[in-house]
């Protein structure tokens, strides 16, 4: 079976307005966090789930994280204007995250941000690699 274009599937969704909801789940979902250049924590795990919301506002949409290491989430991002690849800020992150990028391609969806520590100085990286998207599930309610 082929695999299912990442970037195409959140496009299509966010480029209709009937449904609200898209939960897409991957067959891999790999985790890692980084401290001043040194591997902290490394995570490889089946079944790791998103979800967006199709907001009403015209530019943005709001994806949220279900697997954290710590505690889900959920950020805004503008909407992708491309069929490629697709890379864009992380918008109303909260808490101690913050500097998020957002990249979506074909075979991926790559989350990127930086968590604040007490310590101002310590910062800790961590990267979130979603690969092949294995079930689709949409018009779930908004919480």
């Amino acid at each position: 079976m082929a695999d299912i274009h990442v970037l195409g599937e959140i496009r299509h969704f966010l480029n209709q307005t009937t449904v609200t909801t898209l939960e897409l789940t991957f067959s891999s979902l790999e985790i890692h966090s980084v401290f001043n250049d040194r591997l902290l924590h490394e995570l490889t795990k089946p079944n790791g789930k998103i979800r967006i919301y199709y907001q009403k506002q015209p530019e943005s949409a709001q994806m949220e994280v279900l697997d954290n290491l710590v505690f889900q989430f959920s950020f805004g991002f503008i909407l992708p204007n491309t069929a490629t690849v697709y890379q864009s800020n992380m918008l109303h992150l909260p808490r101690p995250l913050m500097d998020g990028k957002l990249l979506l391609d074909a075979e991926q969806l790559l989350l990127e941000f930086m968590i604040h520590t007490p310590n101002k100085e310590h910062k800790i990286l961590v990267k979130h690699r979603y690969t092949h998207i294995v079930e689709i599930s949409k018009a779930l309610p908004h919480p």
